[in-house]
């Protein structure tokens, strides 16, 4: 993972929606969940906190771009189709030195950049 990708802070993480506002509160939490659950963290950071220290929504910083890339069939296999779409976009950007994540999502992936 490009971490500077998700370096901005504050953003949330897991499905609790619990906010980080560090890189250092952010790198624990993956160190404590990670092989024990899912991870979730949000895409975009946000410039403003209600006074429950909860993102306000409309206070989201767009700068990335995110794809869903997905195809029919059983979710615990690995889709070449998609996997082949997957590696094109790769490609692409890369090329054109565009910083870019490719991450498998069970199924298909999620391909964010920036």
């Amino acid at each position: 993972m490009r971490l500077s990708m998700f370096s901005s802070f504050p953003r949330e993480v897991s499905r609790t929606r619990s906010v980080v506002n560090s890189l250092e509160e952010y790198l624990a939490y993956l160190n404590k969940y990670n092989g024990k659950r899912d991870i979730y963290v949000s895409l975009y950071q946000y410039r403003e906190l209600d006074k429950y220290g909860r993102p306000k929504e409309n206070s989201a910083l767009i700068d990335k771009v995110y794809f869903d890339l997905d195809m029919e069939g059983d979710i615990n296999q690995p889709n070449p189709l998609c996997y082949e779409d997957m590696l094109k976009m790769h490609l692409y950007y890369y090329k054109l030195d565009i910083i870019h994540v490719p991450v498998y999502s069970g199924g298909g992936y999620h391909f964010i950049f920036r």
